[in-house]
């Protein structure tokens, strides 16, 4: 089943090359780690989830990635499920002025095994999303932190490796609370180098260098343009 969802990531990562514009992003790009309080109402069972989440975009137009590990610690069952998810973004929030965006997602959910026939403790399943964000502090002054906290419902929909007659549809109230926010604009994500954890200016220095005015850092490997960034803000 895992192998539905690797296919997707490689079927859209085939023409990233092709997309990617200045060199400045080929893969995963922008990481940003979420910390993700979330109530999930299911049909039997209401549970206290918490999410830790890193967001990542693509070259690729209305497409992202997400990769998750969730946890329920006021559970008996706390065993951490993984999730990697593919998200298609049906409408973003630049269309509605940074108020709401709106995304369907593909996942591998990896997590303790439901069926009697399974003979590990973990199985991948496959699992399928609609997820609808709201700023609902978008009014704030740009440079924020809190104007980037959103409240985002989510429809699930289990669609293997549950037991029949197992309940499959859930909906989720989640918050979503960015933690560290980053921009990699040197190479493909995970070749390039973090040289800066706090950045204010960066000034060039002749070809294939970069230096920080603020912190006094450089990056100076010849296949980077841009320095990568990972900055609280």
């Amino acid at each position: 089943m895992s192998r539905y969802v690797t296919f997707l990531l490689l079927l859209f990562a085939a023409p990233v090359s092709a997309l990617a514009q200045n060199g400045s992003c080929k893969f995963l790009c922008k990481p940003v780690f979420l910390i993700e309080p979330t109530v999930t109402f299911e049909k039997d069972a209401t549970v206290f989830e918490t999410v830790f989440a890193l967001d990542l975009s693509t070259p690729i137009p209305r497409v992202g990635v997400t990769l998750e590990a969730i946890t329920k610690p006021f559970s008996e069952d706390n065993d951490v499920e993984l999730e990697s998810e593919l998200n298609l973004y049906w409408l973003e929030s630049e269309q509605t002025q940074g108020w709401v965006s709106s995304h369907i997602d593909f996942i591998d959910k990896f997590s303790p095994a439901k069926r009697t026939t399974d003979t590990r403790a973990y199985t991948h399943k496959l699992n399928l999303e609609l997820d609808t964000a709201v700023a609902v502090f978008n009014r704030l002054p740009a440079g924020r932190w809190l104007r980037d906290v959103e409240i985002e419902g989510s429809l699930d929909y289990v669609a293997t490796g549950l037991p029949a007659g197992t309940p499959r549809w859930s909906f989720s109230a989640v918050f979503v609370i960015p933690f560290v926010k980053g921009v990699k604009t040197a190479s493909t994500f995970g070749l390039g180098k973090v040289v800066a954890r706090k950045t204010v200016t960066t000034e060039y220095a002749g070809p294939g260098r970069r230096t920080n005015a603020a912190a006094g850092l450089c990056c100076c490997h010849p296949s980077l343009r841009d320095m990568a960034i990972v900055g609280v803000r």
